[in-house]
């Protein structure tokens, strides 16, 4: 196994639409259904993709706009970006345009190729006559070129193909951009 290489994810999405539950559940950890606005968290986990060691940080995120100053800080430092929506709630997916407009103005300006995905969470309370939101979610991410996930946390579903598929495009680019770094012609 090569030695250990820092990537890191930044979870955003407005307030309630499981962000904390879908890195806790991705993490194994317990979940509950009480909401507890985040103000920031910050995992470590060390996770193998392709024989590599890797160091992961995952920001957690809150959806309240009087935190906005402090996300912007750090949105500009990530290696992935996953926007978070709540199915059952469409004006979430609205709102994700605003998110990924800081994060275009704050991160891709500079580095253009930093993976994006959109989560569509809460896939199990989603009634049939409702199950349109998907395809939106579907056309706003091939809009702005993300990766589209529905999950379920608390049905476990998608919750680790959503985060291992983004870690899996993260660690191409920061390799990619570790490559162009070190061979660079002065």
């Amino acid at each position: 196994m090569s030695r250990a290489t820092d990537v890191t994810v930044m979870v955003l999405g407005s307030g309630n639409v499981g962000k904390s539950s879908l890195i806790k559940r991705a993490l194994g950890r317990e979940t509950d259904d009480r909401y507890d606005p985040t103000i920031e968290d910050y995992f470590v986990i060390d996770k193998e993709i392709n024989g590599v060691s890797y160091n992961v940080g995952i920001i957690d995120t809150s959806g309240q706009q009087e935190y906005s100053a402090l996300i912007d800080n750090m949105i500009a430092s990530a290696d992935a970006v996953m926007l978070v929506f709540d199915v059952t709630r469409e004006e979430t997916l609205t709102e994700l345009d605003s998110f990924y407009k800081r994060v275009k103005r704050l991160l891709l300006s500079t580095r253009p190729k930093v993976p994006l995905a959109v989560v569509a969470n809460k896939i199990d309370l989603l009634e049939a006559s409702e199950r349109h939101i998907i395809s939106l979610a579907i056309s706003y991410a091939k809009e702005i070129k993300a990766l589209a996930f529905t999950t379920s946390v608390r049905a476990n579903e998608g919750v680790h193909q959503a985060f291992d598929s983004l870690l899996t495009e993260a660690v191409k680019h920061v390799d990619r951009q570790s490559s162009e770094k070190c061979c660079a012609v002065l």
